[in-house]
């Protein structure tokens, strides 16, 4: 009897492809507009960044827009996509990873483009793609609505100007996520590249290298299959070529945090240099620029209590968590903004839990600083 009644059910179901199409396109279908909505947010808020761009060079004669484009670190890109790492000894230079560069220099052999120019579009076009990836990754921990209001939080964050300068902020926010959404996939050896890649374009992609030891050693234990121990044992080659690289060239492989903290004073010196910050700008609340960094790192801790109440996968609240601690526990104040955008699963459950006038006062409020603070800092810059 059971075996008939099971044979009639089945006779009246459809069959497993025509009920597996319709779920299966509607979610390429969903998917396909997502990312392309942000791809379309992306560029939205990168129309603002070249209007801004736009209005510096009108206010700086004596600069053009690339020039705008390439201020602060880009020079320094700029000039090791140009002429390398040269003199052999320890130069300003090394403190910037490898890998953007050199892909700023082999878009400029392919296409003629400057090296300034080819670090736009680089960095344009990895804000895109992480943008989009982002929003696929958020779809899967949340809903699209979420996915779609964090990917406008991202694009118009307060620094996010550098995701179309001559800076390896974009590259960086797409291998992240693409990362963060492979290990959540169980693509081991992709999820591996990716953060690979990653620890050569930026040094705090080490926090990548937790996501994946713990995604890759917690899955081993579950079912003893080697594959997972792919992404872990990948994870690290980038930075450690790079490290390589200057044990070669200078003898000692970590000449880059050197370089920092004679260059720039930047160390990691548990958050001293940011607690004096907080302080100075009690005494004196001067600067917008400093205004925005003193805001997001009171704002930091409070956003990371509402993501681990929300209890994510561990690999999304050990990147953002990772991410934070790094720019709060050193020395570099003045990145503060930058490094903290680069934690943008703090976004999700922001997005999440906003009412719709909140959600459009906070990014209209972003929106404005991003504008502000880059008209702010790149004025005074240029006009010293």
């Amino acid at each position: 009897m059971a075996a008939g009644v099971d044979e009639a059910e089945a006779s009246r179901r459809p069959p497993f492809t025509q009920r597996l199409r319709p779920k299966a396109f509607g979610e390429w279908s969903e998917g396909a507009r997502g990312t392309a909505g942000a791809v379309g947010v992306f560029l939205l808020s990168r129309f603002v960044t070249i209007l801004v761009g736009y209005t510096l060079v009108v206010l700086s004669p004596r600069s053009t827009l690339l020039e705008v484009l390439s201020l602060w670190d880009g020079e320094f890109y700029v000039r090791i996509a140009a002429a390398g790492y040269t003199g052999g000894a320890m130069t300003d230079a090394m403190a910037f990873f490898p890998a953007y560069p050199l892909a700023m220099r082999t878009v400029t052999a392919v296409s003629g483009a400057s090296p300034a120019l080819a670090g736009v579009i680089l960095s344009t076009a990895g804000g895109a793609a992480g943008v989009a990836v982002i929003w696929l990754l958020v779809r899967k921990l949340a809903d699209a609505l979420t996915a779609s209001r964090t990917v406008v939080l991202v694009s118009f964050f307060p620094a996010a100007y550098v995701l179309s300068m001559v800076y390896p902020d974009g590259p960086f926010l797409f291998l992240a996520a693409a990362t963060l959404l492979t290990l959540l996939d169980r693509r081991w050896v992709l999820a591996g590249v990716m953060a690979g890649m990653a620890t050569a374009v930026r040094p705090n992609a080490v926090v990548l290298v937790l996501c994946c030891v713990w995604a890759g050693v917690g899955e081993f234990r579950r079912s003893r299959s080697p594959a997972p121990l792919l992404a872990p044992l990948l994870a690290p080659l980038g930075g450690l070529l790079y490290a390589a690289y200057l044990w070669i060239e200078t003898g000692t492989p970590l000449t880059f945090l050197r370089v920092q903290e004679q260059t720039w004073g930047m160390r990691f010196d548990f958050g001293v240099s940011n607690a004096q910050m907080l302080l100075e700008f009690l005494r004196d609340p001067g600067g917008l620029h400093r205004f925005v960094a003193v805001a997001l790192a009171l704002a930091a801790p409070f956003a990371i209590y509402v993501l681990i109440r929300w209890r994510p996968p561990a690999v999304i609240a050990i990147y953002a968590v990772g991410i934070v601690a790094l720019a709060l526990l050193s020395s570099n104040t003045t990145s503060i903004v930058r490094f903290v955008m680069s934690a943008f699963p703090l976004l999700i459950p922001l997005a999440r839990r906003m009412s719709q006038i909140t959600f459009a006062a906070i990014a209209a409020t972003s929106a404005a600083l991003m504008v502000s603070s880059f008209l702010f800092v790149g004025f005074l810059f240029l006009n010293p």
